[in-house]
């Protein structure tokens, strides 16, 4: 015989609020599924890297990640997927970076100075990602769909870059007297080029402490005093 409830007391058969190890088993598959998904990017930035987009397969990867075909294709569809995504974390990285560095320098340093040194530090960071990106350009030419990509990234990242050159500038007192975009297009250019003496000459190479000086002085060329 079933007791009768006394007043006051709960008559539901089941909790529905949950506790506080729902939540927990909730959110558990959840950060795994990200976190293999961030594996499988740092998997394939090496692989990339070493490899190049056309010879490499799926097994590449989740050997050097170290997991299973499986784990692979429960977050990503494709190589390609794998290599657009990987990319753009790539990118918004040195994106972070540039505006971490931004805030750093005081406003009394000399301009040149500072954005010398802001590229020195993506510097760091940008082997991997130069070559990369050349990979894409030749992507862009070859795989369908793949120029679409490029042009996207372009698209995203190319206001951030500009977002970044207007701060410096506006930091220590100056505006772009060119158009902003082509402004960012030249100082990204001789940091490309920056990167390519370091890769095919080796740091020591004189000409490298040149081409980072440019940057600083096409900078203060093409802007002038608030």
């Amino acid at each position: 015989m079933a007791s009768t409830p006394t007043p006051g007391s709960d008559t539901t058969t089941s909790d529905t609020t949950g506790t506080p190890d729902d939540a927990r088993r909730t959110h558990q598959p959840t950060r795994s599924r990200e976190n293999t998904r961030l594996r499988l990017l740092e998997a394939a930035e090496k692989v990339f890297v070493a490899k190049g987009f056309g010879a490499t397969r799926v097994d590449d990867l989740v050997n050097e990640a170290g997991f299973t075909r499986g784990a692979f294709y429960s977050n990503f569809d494709s190589i390609e997927q794998v290599f657009f995504d990987m990319f753009e974390r790539m990118c918004q990285e040195r994106i972070d970076v540039s505006l971490a560095v931004l805030d750093e320098f005081p406003d009394n340093v000399d301009p040149r100075i500072a954005i010398t040194e802001a590229f020195d530090r993506l510097e760091v960071l940008s082997d991997n990602w130069y070559v990369i990106l050349q990979e894409l350009h030749l992507m862009s030419v070859r795989v369908p769909g793949a120029r679409d990509r490029l042009n996207y990234h372009r698209d995203v990242f190319g206001p951030q870059a500009q977002v970044i050159i207007a701060g410096f500038l506006k930091k220590f007192g100056r505006t772009a007297n060119v158009p902003l975009g082509q402004l960012t297009e030249a100082v990204v250019a001789l940091y490309l080029n920056t990167i390519v003496l370091r890769l095919m000459n080796g740091v020591d190479y004189n000409g490298i402490e040149d081409s980072r000086r440019m940057i600083g002085e096409i900078a203060m060329r093409f802007s002038d005093p608030l």
